[in-house]
């Protein structure tokens, strides 16, 4: 490994690190996995997730077996939740840059790495405590695998490699690694007979970078299969080492919970593909439309790289790579349940293209990059990011002034995205791309280190759920503490796992007050509508406001309700 390339790899580590701890957990799945995984440490049961008191069953284990060891290590904090995403980040960049090596060449190498390292939706899945970063490090390696074997390349080593990475992607969230390589593989023969071959390296008899045997025959073409036992020895192998990954969880899961495996499977893959999950639907076309933010700041060259990866289709690399992004991509689009982060698999393979192009261009063997509207398109793209690094002032105009950390960091976002945007432009007008994609990578670097470092840690309407546990009383015990419409998981986890949701949102109107729990946290819209003796009755301990990102993008304004002791009440 080169030192330019542990380099980057150092870098990505810092920003991926970087505020984990202080940046409340986001949305309302990132608190899910959290707060299971406690519970999972805590119950030392590692067989059923629970999530509070209900069976938690959405996924298979593996994330949470993660998260739990990462807390027992290093404390049950928001940090430890999300470093297995950066681990498994940080890995999928060692292994392409690995397979790139030695497959290609180390420019190559270095830029797919740095490109798929800095795309925004890459950053995001290593700073979640969600399934998508581990999921994309088994499948990313299991498609390295199956490029290795469709040119030929069978050996024990890749056999085993693919057996164990569909394994363990399939302990993570399913069967869904089934259909990324299927469809890939789809692909493949789509194009084989669509539009001819493939460059395919010739194999030999004695393929030295696998230390296999002499089970490869030459096939007269430019490809070569094992024997025919052999051929079915190998896939019966990665049947079974995957099965042998995946089984025992499913065996002990089943015994303890009749029926669970089937439930799974039905609510989990058959009714999230063929009709809409928890509102998270679009449009035809909408990874197509996402794409242009998710894969952000490298969505600026997807065209070219499209274009150059079509016009160099009979390379087996470039034909392996569209494959392993057209196959995947319609099958998500297929999906009736749609989220951003699904497509996360083929962002390795789409950098490699963006790569390939980037280089082509610097050495002059392609013109995608030097087309007389070119300047025009980066400094329309350039534009764009400029108005976006804005967006942090929007919280001053919405919240009020925020402390001066807040505002000297929302200050450097600004001017550090207007400043590489320019340079970027800049460099792309003298014909200078890898200068530009330099500029691009370290920019969005940049921004996300300012973000996660000076922005996000101290803007208080980002952290509504820590604010509240904060005011509540440690060491609550189970049924002391409810949450009335604002019912999120993050709360409970930074509360300590004690407080519950109430499903009624008249709670306090409608119960007899002799039932109520010592602290309750609701919204102003629920205390709104409280009759007044009931209110008679609670004192607002706190009151705070902020954003709730996951609660409908909603303003909100959490009250801090404690019962009165009986003799207040007389009083």
């Amino acid at each position: 490994m080169s030192l330019r390339l542990a380099g980057i790899l150092l870098s990505l580590l810092v920003v991926y690190l970087a505020g984990n701890n202080a940046v409340s957990l986001w949305d309302r799945d990132e608190p899910r996995y959290a707060q299971a995984s406690r519970q999972m440490l805590d119950s030392g049961d590692w067989t059923t997730p629970m999530l509070l008191d209900e069976l938690r069953l959405k996924k298979p284990p593996l994330i949470y077996w993660c998260q739990a060891t990462a807390m027992k290590l290093f404390g049950v904090t928001a940090s430890a939740a999300r470093l297995p995403s950066v681990i498994a980040t940080a890995l999928t960049l060692v292994i392409i840059a690995a397979a790139l090596s030695r497959g290609s060449d180390a420019r190559t190498a270095l830029w797919t790495t740095l490109i798929y390292g800095t795309t925004g939706l890459t950053i995001a899945a290593a700073k979640m405590s969600i399934t998508d970063a581990t999921l994309t490090l088994f499948i990313v390696t299991a498609q390295i695998c199956l490029y290795r074997l469709w040119i030929g390349r069978w050996c024990w080593m890749t056999v085993i490699g693919m057996g164990l990475s569909i394994g363990l992607a399939g302990l993570t969230k399913g069967p869904v690694v089934l259909g990324v390589l299927g469809m890939t593989a789809l692909a493949l023969f789509v194009f084989k007979f669509c539009v001819g071959g493939a460059d395919i390296p010739v194999c030999h008899r004695v393929p030295r970078d696998c230390g296999g045997g002499d089970s490869l025959e030459s096939c007269g073409r430019q490809e070569c299969l094992p024997h025919r036992g052999m051929l079915v020895l190998n896939i019966g192998v990665i049947l079974l080492l995957a099965a042998a990954v995946v089984a025992p969880w499913m065996i002990f899961l089943e015994s303890e919970h009749p029926g669970a495996i089937t439930s799974m499977l039905r609510s989990e893959v058959f009714n999230r593909i063929a009709k809409p999950q928890e509102g998270h639907t679009g449009p035809p076309g909408f990874y197509l439309l996402v794409v242009w933010g998710t894969f952000f700041p490298w969505s600026l060259l997807l065209p070219a790289a499209v274009v150059d990866g079509w016009k160099n289709r009979h390379d087996a690399k470039v034909r392996f790579a569209l494959a392993a992004v057209i196959g995947p991509w319609v099958m998500f689009e297929l999906i009736a349940t749609k989220l951003p982060h699904y497509v996360l698999p083929t962002y390795a393979p789409l950098a490699y293209l963006i790569a390939r192009v980037l280089l082509r261009s610097a050495d002059g063997l392609t013109v995608e990059l030097r087309q007389p509207h070119w300047p025009k398109v980066a400094a329309a793209w350039a534009g764009i990011v400029a108005i976006v690094a804005l967006f942090p002032w929007l919280a001053v105009w919405a919240y009020g002034p925020l402390p001066a950390i807040a505002v000297i960091g929302s200050i450097a976002v600004s001017a550090w995205g207007a400043l590489f945007a320019w340079r970027t432009v800049a460099n792309f007008a003298r014909h200078q791309p890898t200068r530009a994609a330099a500029w691009m990578g370290a920019g969005v670097l940049g921004v996300f280190l300012l973000c996660f470092t000076l922005v996000f840690p101290f803007s208080p309407y980002l952290r509504l759920s820590q604010r509240t546990a904060a005011m509540l009383p440690p060491n609550l015990a189970v049924g002391e503490a409810i949450m009335i419409d604002y019912k999120e998981p993050s709360l409970a986890f930074y509360q300590g796992g004690s407080i519950r949701p109430e499903p009624r949102n008249d709670f306090l109107a409608t119960v007899d007050s002799t039932k109520w729990p010592n602290w309750i946290v609701t919204t102003t819209d629920v205390w709104t509508v409280t009759p007044q003796a009931s209110k008679d009755l609670l004192d607002i301990a706190g009151r705070i406001a902020g954003w709730g990102y996951a609660d409908g993008n909603r303003r909100l304004e959490l009250l801090i309700l404690r019962k009165k002791r009986r003799n207040e009440q007389d009083g």
